[in-house]
């Protein structure tokens, strides 16, 4: 089987210098990355290192794997000015890789204008790790009555929202709600299916077993009727 010809061997050929640079341009083109599916394999604070998936053509009637791209830094889609969603990226994680039209890490290091007259248009070493580009196989299947969840693929913790604004959190272990001026349930009834405990001594009014109303203030009952 012959190889298919080489760069090379196409610009000895070519006798015309439109036809040579036609396939310099051609050849240019090649380079350009627009976006690959990664798989992390390693993190190290805000950058990852990661492992194309998939193989390139190389012309020559065999594919080769890409190169490593090492410290790609990560775009957070939930984090804005006000306030953040971040779930840490862990190695075997997958997700995409996206090449920036030039150089951006002036603003990645400290936030300063990306310089444009750079020769890393497109390149293999200037891009983004986006997580969670996942193949079928692997994605949750989420109930159409729940537009919202939240939760851990090992099952100790789900939140979910519900299509009637339902709110439901399960867990395997404690819940703690903390507040520096207090936790406020505005609602008529509020159900408790063990014992219920308060440090400081509660304050409220509950319906007993025999139907009657029973006053606490600070811990004591103060009232039966």
């Amino acid at each position: 089987m012959n190889n298919p010809e080489s760069i090379y061997d196409k610009l000895l050929k070519a006798e015309k210098d439109s036809t040579k640079q036609e396939i310099i341009d051609n050849e240019k083109s090649k380079q350009i990355r627009v976006h690959l599916p990664a798989k992390v394999i390693r993190v190290e604070e805000a950058t990852v290192d990661v492992e194309i998936i998939g193989q390139e053509d190389t012309g020559y009637g065999y594919y080769s794997k890409f190169p490593l791209l090492l410290n790609i830094p990560v775009i957070y889609n939930n984090y804005t000015s006000s306030a953040y969603i971040i779930t840490p990226i862990q190695v075997g994680d997958t997700g995409i890789v996206e090449f920036l039209d030039f150089n951006a890490y002036n603003f990645i290091n400290d936030g300063n204008p990306a310089l444009t007259t750079d020769t890393y248009y497109h390149s293999l070493n200037n891009g983004t790790f986006i997580n969670g580009f996942i193949p079928n196989n692997k994605v949750i299947d989420i109930p159409d009555d729940y537009p919202i969840m939240i939760g851990l693929h090992n099952q100790t913790f789900t939140l979910t929202v519900g299509s009637n604004g339902a709110l439901i959190i399960n867990s395997t272990t404690t819940i703690n709600l903390n507040s520096a001026t207090g936790v406020n349930i505005n609602t008529p009834n509020v159900v408790c299916s063990g014992n219920l405990a308060c440090g400081s001594g509660a304050s409220g009014s509950f319906l007993s077993q025999d139907n009657k109303t029973v006053i606490v203030t600070n811990g004591i009952i103060t009232n039966i009727s």
